[in-house]
């Protein structure tokens, strides 16, 4: 199984920039490195304006949130066989963002959150971007700020949990390349 290094955050704090950075730079080392979403292709589910927003709350989220952890932890238990040929596998997203995603949707469950954990692969690094939310709805404006409040207080709160003591906070708002140092300095003695 490859080294598994985790990039979590909101949208535009900066993960998918670090995620390319960090392939480039153990590319460039000799190392062969899977890179992208754990979860891929991703997958949007908005029921505006279908027949699933007419039913009640607990039945329309019901099936969505069964259909959202099934297809994810599948999705990552794939892309993690299909990584196994490299040295290092990095994640833009992860088992962290799946679930954040679950509790956006209201689903909070400790047995679940245990279950989702021991279904995936460990990461060796799990590296948490944060970020101001006005910086972050300024690089995405696809999602209201509101929705971007909501998911940083939901990352706040769950990297703030003890299931959470090792990840690797990373400040979005330095340079690209300051962040990017940051991370080879912890990386340094684990991926020779």
């Amino acid at each position: 199984m490859p080294k598994l290094i985790t990039f979590s955050g909101i949208d535009g704090s900066g993960k998918t920039t670090q995620c390319g950075m960090l392939s480039d730079a153990l590319r460039n080392r000799g190392q062969s490195v899977f890179s992208g979403h754990a979860n891929r292709p991703l997958l949007r589910h908005d029921t505006k304006g279908s027949r699933a927003s007419t039913l009640p709350r607990w039945l329309r989220w019901f099936p969505v949130f069964l259909f959202i952890v099934i297809k994810d932890l599948l999705k990552i238990w794939l892309t993690s066989i299909q990584a196994r040929q490299f040295d290092v596998w990095i994640s833009d997203r992860y088992v962290d963002d799946l679930i954040v995603k679950l509790r956006h949707y209201g689903m909070r469950s400790a047995s679940l959150e245990s279950l989702v954990f021991s279904c995936t692969p460990t990461p060796l690094f799990r590296f948490w971007m944060t970020i101001p939310v006005e910086v972050s709805w300024s690089r995405d404006h696809e999602y209201s700020r509101e929705f971007h409040q909501t998911k940083a207080a939901l990352y706040l709160e769950w990297f703030d949990s003890p299931r959470c003591r090792n990840v690797v906070r990373l400040d979005g708002t330095q340079t690209p390349e300051e962040i990017h140092n940051l991370v080879m300095q912890r990386l340094e003695h684990v991926l020779q």
